[in-house]
């Protein structure tokens, strides 16, 4: 699914068939690192149009020039992007940050 676009007529048509089918859905959002619609607004329209429950597995943190990353709620971590520009080359440098939750301490 675009994260700008939201639902297309081809992602429209191929939900509703495995909808119709009871086939279980698993998608994810591309093109974060371009500006795009909220990520509850991308929830809203699969939910609305096609009576889904949504259960997201990852978070963005930011979009477009903002973008940093993803929130991992499965695995508990952050997973943080950072361009840096080498010799002519762009690297993509991952940092991963493990959290939890302190309630579940106590």
């Amino acid at each position: 699914m675009d994260a700008a676009k939201g639902l297309e007529p081809q992602t429209r048509k191929l939900l509703e068939v495995c909808r119709l089918s009871g086939l279980p859905i698993f998608t994810f959002c591309n093109k974060l690192d371009r500006p795009s619609l909220e990520p509850l607004e991308l929830i809203d329209q699969i939910e609305r149009e096609f009576g889904l429950t949504c259960h997201p597995v990852v978070w963005p943190i930011g979009s477009g020039p903002e973008f940093q990353g993803v929130l991992d709620r499965e695995e508990r971590m952050v997973n943080i992007y950072c361009d840096k520009k080498r010799e002519e080359k762009n690297t993509l440098f991952l940092f991963t940050l493990f959290f939890i939750n302190f309630t579940e301490l106590i």
